[in-house]
């Protein structure tokens, strides 16, 4: 890898001078920061690095406002960075503006995936120059918060729920937190379930001691209220039998 003239990578993948300094902190480790952010010595907390050296601590030791802010602070100018410099415990380092990262020169700067990073958006993300768009699927609206799907309402009046099957019966939690207890007195050992919007129907295997008491069943639920017209569906001998080696 090349390196900047008169800079030296450090363990913290920030870059230092080349003059023979060695880092402050002894116990310094592999920075686990986003792009742009230093480590504070000894801790898990990362400050943006325009941050350093800038009169304030920001570190709970004040590690980012020490005697290197002055031993180091002409080094910004001969580091050919380019967007922006700081000054570190282990000498000059360069970052970059949001969005972009510190390229293998540790000076020029270069798109960030964010979409890369698990959790950038709850469900579509689209990486773009220096920047990331969010989008949901079919179903979902985007959120305030430009990163966050919610399912649609409909109709708006009417509160989404999630139906939830175990081996002992099938339950109803609201996305708002309220759990509504919607048990059968015939659902026992549930290992598949599907449901039926338009027709308030819920439809699961009912699986017993043997093929011939496995079966799929299916109830309406009318309004969450409770189970009603519980029926058993016939199917083929062949696909009966199937599904049982399976499980």
């Amino acid at each position: 890898m090349s390196q900047p003239y008169g800079l030296m990578p450090n363990l913290t993948g920030a870059y230092r001078t080349a003059e023979g300094h060695r880092p402050i902190c002894p116990h310094s480790r592999v920075s686990r920061c986003p792009p742009n952010e230093y480590q504070c010595g000894g801790t898990e907390l990362c400050i943006h690095m325009s941050k350093l050296c800038n009169g304030f601590p920001e570190c709970t030791d004040g590690w980012d406002e020490g005697p290197h802010c002055r031993e180091f602070a002409t080094n910004c100018t001969l580091s050919g960075c380019q967007d922006n410099c700081s000054v570190t415990p282990s000498g000059a380092a360069c970052y970059c503006r949001s969005g972009y990262e510190i390229g293998l020169d540790g000076m020029t700067c270069k798109d960030f995936d964010e979409c890369s990073v698990y959790g950038t958006c709850s469900q579509s993300c689209t990486n773009t120059e220096g920047s990331y768009t969010c989008s949901c699927v079919e179903g979902y609206l985007p959120q305030p918060d430009n990163r966050s799907c919610k399912a649609k309402n409909v109709p708006v009046e009417r509160n989404s729920v999630l139906l939830i099957a175990n081996s002992q019966n099938i339950q109803a939690t609201s996305l708002s937190g309220t759990t509504i207890s919607l048990l059968s007195t015939t659902t026992k050992q549930t290992t598949a379930m599907d449901f039926l919007y338009a027709q308030e129907q819920v439809c699961w295997i009912h699986v017993g001691d043997s093929p011939a008491s496995t079966h799929l069943k299916c109830a309406k639920i009318p309004n969450l209220k409770s189970f009603a017209d519980e029926r058993v569906i016939n199917i083929s001998l062949s696909l009966h039998r199937e599904f049982y080696n399976t499980i």
